[in-house]
């Protein structure tokens, strides 16, 4: 059902002010049209109890059941230790054709039944003389395979640096989640010395 209210929006009642007072002025009935046209009307719309709806309404949003089972927590891998013997200093037999103009640390890590664990990541930082050092690797990579399955390598530099604890190396797993505590690196300016091998083992 409609209801149709007309408002009149000009009120054409116009005082003159003269300077000895007020004067009405009478209504001109040629200003018809225009009041006409300066009405409007406002239609409200109501809508009855038996009415029945056009459409349907769809919400926009959704809301899930709030889930109350408890989640179970993800398998946190066993902490790494060195593996004795290492760090181990040696010739870089990885990269004959570099011989001496390269520099880096490899080696592989075990899981707990001593296979060779991949995809952890390997972050070596620090500084090197005056250039700073900030290296991934990760194990199973390709480049790694040259020290046995589930190797690394990440280079250091293109050339032997005599450095004390300035670089430190970390494990951690995919979700940066330390798996070892840094290991400090001594690096040698020595050709015979210029591949750093660390081995790193699972506690048991």
């Amino acid at each position: 059902m409609k209801v149709k209210i007309k408002i009149l929006l000009l009120n054409l009642i116009v005082f003159a002010i003269f300077p000895t007072g007020c004067t009405l002025i009478p209504f001109d009935p040629t200003l018809t049209p225009i009041i006409n046209q300066l009405s409007t009307e406002i239609v409200i719309s109501t809508i009855n109890a038996s009415d029945t709806p056009s459409s349907t309404f769809t919400p926009i949003y959704t809301l899930s059941p709030i889930s109350t089972s408890t989640p179970v927590p993800a398998a946190t891998p066993a902490p790494l230790i060195l593996q004795p013997g290492t760090p181990a200093y040696i010739k870089n037999f990885a990269h004959p054709d570099l011989g001496c103009n390269w520099l880096g640390v490899s080696g592989q890590i075990f899981d707990q039944l001593d296979q060779p664990a991949i995809n952890l990541v390997i972050s070596v930082k620090g500084k090197l003389g005056t250039v700073e050092i900030d290296q991934i690797a990760v194990t199973g990579s390709l480049e790694g395979n040259v020290y046995g399955p589930g190797g690394y390598e990440v280079k250091l530099s293109d050339r032997p640096v005599l450095s004390s604890g300035s670089v430190t190396l970390q494990v951690f797993d995919l979700n940066a989640k330390p798996l070892s505590n840094e290991v400090s690196i001594d690096t040698f300016a020595d050709c015979e010395k210029n591949l750093i091998i660390i081995n790193f083992t699972t506690v048991k």
